[in-house]
């Protein structure tokens, strides 16, 4: 490292940190705005005055830092920013960074929002996202699962664009095989029996669409013998019923048998 002995030589450097601002790692070019830019020419500053003390500063403050930014482009309110978090999200999963438990509930947090994110780009964005963070993540998601996977089957239900609804049922796929079956099954049981839940019909059918693939996975010791799963198949045998829609009927019939 050169050492910068003369005031002159100090603010041709610190000249240079301005006009030239620090990446972050995980950051693609383009994605930040000029403000931004201006924010990682004082960080790189700061950071070249630490390593000058101190020999560089630890990777693990330089990543929390990092991770912390990008959870909070992913909570604006803007949905521009929303998608350069998504952006800075996906390139972390790529780099095999592994969130810490408060990063991990933060996300979650804002995940079970993005659910419901308005904004068509940020939502096919988010469920792009979402694959690659349960891909990472799956063995520190058991406490989001029923949330995970009940959001995503209500999309199923929704007008969305054949490419998007594409992606829903990916990460639905993706869910399937990254958890415990009999888990998975609790969920949906517990979904199909809870009063406050009135599925449309197109959700009653991707419901009992990923039952029945399920349920082909799973060992016999899987399937617990309760009353709540009782009565969610005595739900489901009134959805074969159904006179609004031979889909849920058919679909309905295949799993009682």
């Amino acid at each position: 490292m050169r050492v910068l002995n003369t005031g002159t030589e100090v603010e041709a450097a610190v000249a240079d940190a301005l006009r030239k601002p620090m990446r972050r790692r995980y950051e693609s070019p383009g994605i930040y705005s000029d403000d931004d830019a201006n924010s990682d020419a004082s960080s790189a500053c700061s950071e070249r005055s630490y390593s000058s003390r101190n020999g560089g500063i630890p990777h693990y403050l330089r990543q929390t830092e990092d991770v912390a930014e990008v959870l909070n482009h992913c909570a604006s309110s803007n949905w521009s920013e929303r998608k350069e978090g998504l952006l800075g999200l996906q390139n972390l999963f790529k780099s095999q960074r592994i969130l810490s438990r408060v990063e991990l509930k933060r996300l979650c947090e804002i995940f079970t929002r993005m659910f419901a994110d308005p904004h068509s780009k940020v939502f096919s964005m988010f469920l792009e996202t979402l694959v690659d963070f349960v891909l990472v993540h799956r063995e520190d998601l058991q406490d989001w699962l029923f949330v995970l996977l009940t959001q995503l089957l209500k999309k199923m239900g929704a007008d969305l664009l054949g490419s998007v609804q594409a992606k829903v049922q990916k990460a639905l796929d993706i869910t399937r095989d990254s958890f415990p079956f009999d888990q998975q099954f609790n969920i949906l049981m517990r979904f199909i029996v809870d009063q406050t839940q009135t599925p449309n019909l197109k959700v009653k059918v991707a419901i009992l669409k990923y039952i029945d693939t399920l349920a082909r996975q799973m060992d016999p010791t899987d399937f617990v013998n309760s009353s709540e799963t009782r009565l969610a198949v005595s739900r489901i045998i009134t959805w074969t019923t159904e006179p609004k829609s031979s889909d849920v009927r058919k679909v309905g019939l295949v799993i009682q048998h």
